[in-house]
């Protein structure tokens, strides 16, 4: 029987023990744990009308995987994940949308990138080339 599943994104090949344990710590607090980062500063809220306001980048994360949940709560959600009303955009979002916990936020990794243009091949190159040293 599974106390805790991480669930990762294959694209972020820098996970790091470190990033795990945080996650692994802060899941008994709601059931749930996500890494995040805070978002760049200049980031900038943009209305209907096309006004520009800077963004309150204090509320707001980046989320990285791995995701960490509660292995009863996560296979509770994926028992109702095919209600079609029933949309997220990562794993969080879908244990909580069915009524699972809402993630507790731990402190992401810079370098957990993810993969998916030729520039992040170039960056995750340079990282592969730093961690080998």
């Amino acid at each position: 029987e599974l106390d805790v599943v991480l669930v990762h994104d294959g694209a972020r090949p820098f996970v790091t023990a470190a990033l795990v344990d945080r996650l692994l710590a802060a899941v008994p607090q709601t059931g749930a744990a996500i890494p995040g980062l805070a978002p760049s500063p200049g980031l900038v809220a943009v209305d209907i009308d096309g006004e520009v306001t800077p963004a309150v980048t204090a509320d707001l994360r980046q989320v990285q995987t791995p995701q960490a949940f509660d292995a009863r709560a996560l296979a509770a959600a994926f028992d109702t994940a095919a209600l079609p009303e029933l949309e997220a955009t990562d794993t969080a979002e879908l244990v909580r949308r069915a009524g699972g916990p809402s993630a507790v936020v731990v402190d992401g990794d810079p370098s957990n990138i993810k993969v998916t243009t030729p520039a992040d091949v170039a960056l995750a190159e340079t990282i592969a080339a730093a961690q080998a040293d």
